[in-house]
């Protein structure tokens, strides 16, 4: 099964980004030759993610509750059993004495008196004012609800890792071009050097020469740096160990294929998590004025009882009863009439949020789309630049090591060559996370199995 991950996911998305060393496979996380594909990431987040293992138990508390609404149209069994003695002490009373033909007192001893009663008692909700079927039904709008939240944290998360895991591979990629800077400084104060000896430039060359090298010194430091809070950053979304070692793939598309903005709009439609969460409200909303309403409605309940009483365990003398109880509340001052009044305005207000939502959700769309479209304008723009710079900088190096250009000159070729290569890096960036955000935007970022558009 990892093998076919692993050949699965081998051409993921990314354009050009530098591999860089791996110290060992990491202890939390599933790879393949110590490599952590963006697949591997995402399914190593939704698995340990505490946010979304909290989301998943609310969806079981959800579901839950529905249960109690269902069970509440069961008939309800109760069984009691009580036992009590009483003690009574002696006391005289008068007794008439036909024999004697008079009053006499009379002394009755001390006794104990035992008392047993054990009853059986069944209930029947026959009709409520539809009052249960309302709460049934909110419960299971609210499940559904708790569902579409669910799910909306898991394709946050998505979106996290995939920035997360492409912020890691851009620092990596900018740490590259530090050393690769550094290294060119370093050869550039050799000619420096070796010019100024054979008398061809000015001191202030090499002393020029350097000062840049130092400051290249410093920003491959702040480029490792850079690194170790990408790669922390990426283990805590993912749950893991934040020292876990491993090293990430490098192996990205040059285009995604790219649909129609309709086409994502409609999607986003129909899969947003939103939206089947607003509409969970609605029905919720609706179901609670039917609730409301049932205050003003009357209640039948069938009460059947069987009650064992005596003196003695189990005791003898038993009795039954059967009761079909009515009652109507047929005027309460208004107090239904407010509530019903104030279920329908919480229903007026779930409907314009309804509408915000959507009006939210088409924006976010168009955006993404049109992000993602300048990304690969200026994707394609940068490569260019990037190629030019390679030429231009090095042809510069030739030109000053034989004498035919200043150091200002070679200098200036380098600012240009470091402001194409971040460039690239930048674009690289901007370009995969917006057809991430994309993807998100349409609702069908929300598992590795969904990010297709990552494979080459």
């Amino acid at each position: 099964m990892r093998n076919k991950l692993a050949l699965l996911f081998f051409e993921l998305l990314l354009i050009v980004l530098i591999p860089f060393g791996a110290k060992g496979a990491p202890v939390d996380m599933p790879t393949t030759a110590n490599v952590l594909t963006l697949a591997e990431a995402i399914d190593t987040a939704l698995a340990n993610n505490q946010s979304i293992i909290q989301a998943n138990l609310g969806v079981d508390i959800a579901d839950a509750r529905y249960q109690e609404t269902t069970r509440a149209f069961k008939p309800q069994v109760a069984l009691s059993q009580t036992a009590g003695r009483q003690y009574v002490d002696s006391y005289q009373t008068k007794a008439y004495n036909f024999a004697s033909d008079h009053w006499q007192k009379v002394t009755t001893n001390e006794m104990y008196q035992y008392n047993y009663d054990t009853k059986i008692t069944l209930q029947l909700p026959l009709y409520t004012g539809l009052r249960l079927e309302a709460n049934q039904k909110q419960s299971a709008q609210t499940v559904e609800q708790t569902k579409a939240n669910a799910l909306k944290a898991r394709q946050g998360l998505v979106l996290d890792t995939t920035t997360a895991y492409f912020t890691l591979l851009q620092s990596y990629n900018t740490l590259e071009l530090t050393r690769q800077s550094t290294e060119q400084m370093q050869a550039h104060l050799k000619n420096a050097t070796l010019n100024y000896d054979n008398g061809i430039v000015a001191k202030s060359d090499v002393l020029r020469a350097e000062v840049e090298l130092a400051a290249a010194e410093q920003n491959q430091a702040k480029a490792e740096n850079s690194v170790e809070l990408a790669k922390t950053t990426l283990c805590n979304i993912m749950g893991v160990d934040l020292h876990t070692k491993f090293r990430a793939s490098n192996i990205l598309s040059n285009t995604y294929p790219l649909q129609t903005i309709d086409h994502y709009l409609a999607s986003a439609r129909q899969e947003r998590p939103e939206l089947a969460a607003i509409k969970a409200q609605l029905n919720g909303a609706q179901a609670a004025i039917t609730a409301t309403k049932s205050g003003n409605l009357p209640t039948l309940n069938l009460t059947g009882t069987y009650d064992w009483k005596g003196n003695s365990f189990l005791p003898g003398d038993d009795s039954w009863s059967i009761m079909l109880s009515a009652n109507w509340n047929a005027f309460d001052g208004g107090i239904t009439a407010s509530r019903v009044t104030q279920a329908q305005k919480n229903y007026n207000i779930s409907q314009s949020q309804e509408r915000q939502l959507l009006d939210n959700i088409t924006l976010e769309v168009t955006q993404a789309y049109f992000n993602l479209q300048d990304a690969a304008k200026r994707l394609a723009t940068a490569q260019k630049a990037d190629i030019k710079s390679d030429e231009d900088f090095r042809i510069a190096q030739l030109r000053y090591k034989s004498g035919l250009n200043t150091n200002v000159e070679v200098l200036d070729s380098h600012v240009a060559f470091l402001n194409a290569k971040n460039s690239l890096i930048q674009t690289q960036f901007d370009y995969h996370t917006s057809y991430a955000r994309l993807l998100k935007a349409a609702g069908i970022l929300n598992s590795s199995e969904r990010m297709t558009g990552y494979e080459q």
